[in-house]
């Protein structure tokens, strides 16, 4: 029987002309390619087939957190999920998500006007927007996700400030910046009167 890999063990491992295995437990190893560098995988069986997980590298990825990784993925097929189809439905509903597409606009829209106006414009976004509603899927943002960001920023200031990030996209998310534009005014005159 072979021993459990140890950090010692791993940082040791050397590429050899066959892929080298050093098998844990529960499914996981770590794959060492003649090509070189050490990646974490998970064998796993699902609805009868074999499948296999990435992990990532050792030692970005390291055996405590790669056994971390293969716990929770054995909690997810314990309660009769694949942990395949759950990672990709998180990485795609990641890409959905405000920061994702304002990301992808803005690489856009920056070529479009200066570095300076491109710069404050960003700024505005992470410091404004993005902490409420940028982990938010575009299709879920709703009237509380907003009035949460301008419960931060009832400040005249950083209010205009807000008004000019959301005035540049327009473009991108016409049906919610109206929908914000429009709360934020009547917020906002209703606290000044």
């Amino acid at each position: 029987m072979t021993a459990k890999p140890t950090d010692t063990i791993i940082m040791n491992a050397k590429p050899a002309a066959m892929p080298v295995k050093l098998t844990d437990e529960k499914g996981l190893y770590l794959l060492v390619p003649p090509s070189g560098g050490k990646l974490w995988r998970m064998r796993y069986r699902f609805e009868g087939k074999e499948k296999l997980l990435a992990f990532g590298k050792y030692p970005g990825l390291s055996l405590k957190e790669a056994r971390e990784r293969r716990d929770e993925d054995r909690k997810l097929l314990a309660n009769g999920a694949d942990p395949e189809a759950s990672k990709t439905a998180i990485q795609e509903r990641a890409a959905d998500t405000f920061a994702a597409v304002a990301g992808q606009w803005f690489e856009k829209w920056k070529t479009e006007v200066t570095d300076s106006t491109a710069e404050s414009q960003w700024n505005r976004l992470e410091e404004h927007i993005m902490p409420v509603s940028g982990t938010l899927p575009v299709a879920e943002i709703a009237a509380p996700d907003v009035m949460a960001a301008l419960a931060a920023i009832l400040d005249p200031v950083k209010f205009g400030q807000l008004l000019r990030a959301f005035d540049c996209y327009m473009n991108p998310f016409p049906a919610y910046t109206q929908m914000v534009l429009a709360m934020t005014r009547q917020l906002y005159s209703s606290t000044i009167a």
